[in-house]
């Protein structure tokens, strides 16, 4: 999903990056829990049974992402994003260009855009930082008898 966010959607719209991916994200974990609560359902109860299911599921969606997805809209004879939009890549050197390919190896884009990224690693760590404190409460609130006979007294 962070692929096509990168790939198809214009750099000026950065929201509408952050709502194409909460929204892909909050769906998914919608049919995942939805299909984990019916094959519960399904097989009795049965703990080995959901984790079949689960697998066959991410197979199948795995499966057609392979055979339907494609890399590019030029791979399937749709106009590059650059012709689209009328943006134009510029390049580190100043000058422009309308191809989408890049010298660099997978590897060094990682390195070079997101490792050494100090907006990535703020945003990860504040995220990290929040979950923790998230499922750290979740986890600990309910447990807690102090704080039900707090509640309780008012």
């Amino acid at each position: 999903m962070s692929t096509f966010c990168s790939i198809m959607v214009r750099e000026e719209t950065p929201g509408s990056n952050l709502l194409v991916w909460s929204s892909a994200h909050n769906a998914g974990v919608f049919a995942c829990v939805a299909v984990v609560q019916l094959a519960t359902f399904m097989f009795s109860r049965s703990i080995s049974a959901v984790f079949y299911t689960s697998s066959v599921v991410s197979l199948i969606i795995a499966a057609f992402v392979l055979l339907v997805g494609a890399d590019r809209p030029v791979s399937v004879g749709l106009p590059s994003i650059s012709e689209y939009t009328g943006d134009e890549v510029v390049l580190e050197n100043g000058t422009e260009s309308d191809s989408e390919e890049t010298s660099l190896t997978l590897p060094q884009i990682f390195v070079k855009y997101i490792l050494t990224n100090k907006v990535v690693w703020a945003i990860t760590l504040t995220s990290m930082s929040l979950y923790f404190v998230r499922y750290g409460i979740m986890s600990w609130i309910p447990n807690q008898k102090a704080l039900r006979l707090i509640l309780q007294n008012g």
